[in-house]
């Protein structure tokens, strides 16, 4: 389910694959290749996150992009690392 927030919409790539009981909501953004699982949030309502290509996010898992103390800063993923 992807959902919009703040005027904020997910962005999922085409080759990407979002399972019906996930949830991306805010500014998400879902790179070539990646697959959010069963049940899994990814939520951008405070701070933009990015999951980079060919990343899975696994079943279950929460992801919460966030705002820094000085600037906001964005929750990233590559190469199977996650990075705030």
């Amino acid at each position: 389910m992807l959902i919009e927030f703040d005027g904020r919409r997910p962005r999922v790539a085409a080759s990407a694959y979002v399972a019906p009981s996930a949830v991306v909501s805010g500014d998400g953004t879902i790179r070539e290749d990646c697959r959010v699982l069963f049940n899994a949030v990814i939520t951008a309502d405070s701070g933009p996150v990015e999951i980079g290509r060919q990343c899975i996010v696994m079943e279950h898992a929460l992801i919460r992009g966030g705002r820094g103390i000085r600037r906001r800063s964005a929750t990233t993923s590559s190469s199977g690392r996650m990075r705030t």
